[in-house]
């Protein structure tokens, strides 16, 4: 597998942050946020935006890095952005050379489609999708299981309108998207085993 992206990731979450007008945003909201966005991005290029692992928990998936990301962010030696109780705040612009024309394209789409739901209302949204609700079970004993990065291409049964646009947007791109993801993982193990 591909290796994550730290840098990458620091400016992805800076770049939500950014969105914000007092460019400070919740943690909650940043991991859905993110989620979204990368579900957006694979099921129309077939990769995620920073290539980490998803794990479903208690209040929907998340991304394996990130925890430790907001770890390492309370300390504030990150000089783009730090962690303040549960808020995360921008100290500057983020480094845009670091995302793609299509990063931006797939979390700009998700800024403007949630841009008047908080983090907690972005939790129940992950619950109605099908990659995670099939771990709810599991969750009601244990605290976390990974899920399967290609359930992500699951766009159907949504009863949610928000979410709905989200799914026809990308809908017209998923066996596009499905066929690059399934060629960058046979170069993946061919290069990382």
């Amino acid at each position: 597998m591909k290796k994550y992206d730290y840098e990458k990731a620091i400016q992805v979450i800076n770049y939500l942050i950014c969105s914000n007008e007092n460019k400070r945003l919740d943690k909650i909201s940043i991991i859905k946020l993110l989620f979204f966005s990368d579900k957006y991005h694979l099921c129309r290029y077939g990769r995620l935006i920073c290539n980490h692992a998803y794990f479903a928990m208690k209040h929907g998936p998340v991304q394996s890095e990130i925890r430790d990301i907001f770890n390492e962010l309370s300390n504030n030696k990150n000089e783009y952005i730090y962690v303040k109780n549960n808020d995360v705040i921008s100290k500057q612009n983020p480094d845009l050379d670091e995302l793609s024309d299509s990063d931006i394209e797939a979390l700009d789409f998700n800024i403007n489609l949630f841009k008047t739901i908080d983090g907690w209302e972005l939790v129940d949204l992950t619950h109605s999708c099908i990659e995670w609700s099939k771990h709810q079970s599991f969750l009601e004993t244990g605290s976390r299981k990974e899920m399967n990065i290609k359930d992500l291409f699951e766009i159907s049964n949504v009863k949610d309108l928000k979410l709905k646009q989200l799914f026809e947007e990308t809908s017209k791109y998923i066996n596009y998207a499905q066929e690059v993801y399934r060629e960058d993982q046979v170069i993946d193990s061919l290069m990382y085993g």
